[in-house]
């Protein structure tokens, strides 16, 4: 329904539990992909057929190589669908105090280590918790293991950031200017450019502020 009202502006379903009759006027319309949260076998097949991408959360290097963006665009070139965007959501922040900062993700997102969606994604990885697949440390490491999330598929980063080792508000700050930073540069991540987002804590899908398009 979604996908007809924006790429045709108009809908008439009737199913077993939705009936939508919709028209929407866009006086210049542009495309607007469509990313399925996806992190099971079945959702990501739907996502790789259907939308022009995905979304994932606590999905470290690992997982995203050997489950999620095989299966993703498998069904992708399938459907006949490009190539399928890959946006990974993880927990950020940019510093020296490492030790501290991964006690902090431990605390702040130790309830989707309970989940059971997000525990099978963290038992691909062989991590305890959250923390474990959390991106920290200085500018050099944190660059790094973003081009490592890219060699393994992702296309964007949904950068959740948290106030991570002793200085918080430091933290806070060194985080948010690499992420300008890598923008700014137009920093090229291989095999391919990584779009930066940033989210609060308390949700990996509002956003506090955006980078722009992905990087070139």
């Amino acid at each position: 329904m979604l996908q007809a009202l924006l790429h045709d502006h108009t809908v008439a379903y009737a199913g077993e539990t939705l009936r939508v009759t919709a028209d929407v006027s866009v006086p210049e319309p542009r495309p607007l992909p469509v990313l399925l949260a996806a992190l099971a076998p079945r959702m990501l097949q739907l996502a790789g057929c259907l939308a022009e991408g995905t979304i994932t959360w606590m999905a470290g290097v690992k997982t995203l190589a050997a489950h999620v963006v095989p299966r993703l665009q498998a069904a992708a070139q399938e459907a006949g669908r490009p190539a399928p965007r890959v946006c990974v959501g993880l927990p950020i922040a940019v510093t020296d105090d490492v030790t501290g900062a991964r006690e902090a993700a431990a605390r702040l997102f130790e309830r989707y280590g309970q989940l059971t969606n997000y525990r099978r994604l963290l038992d691909i990885e062989d991590a305890q918790g959250p923390a474990d697949v959390a991106v920290l440390g200085n500018e050099g490491a944190v660059t790094r293991q973003l081009r490592a999330l890219a060699r393994a598929g992702a296309t964007d980063f949904l950068a959740a950031m948290f106030p991570g080792g002793a200085d918080a508000a430091g933290s806070r700050a060194r985080t948010w200017a690499l992420l300008q930073s890598l923008h700014e540069t137009a920093l090229t991540f291989s095999p391919s450019p990584v779009g930066l987002s940033a989210v609060t804590p308390r949700s990996a899908c509002v956003h506090r502020g955006h980078t722009g398009s992905r990087l070139a």
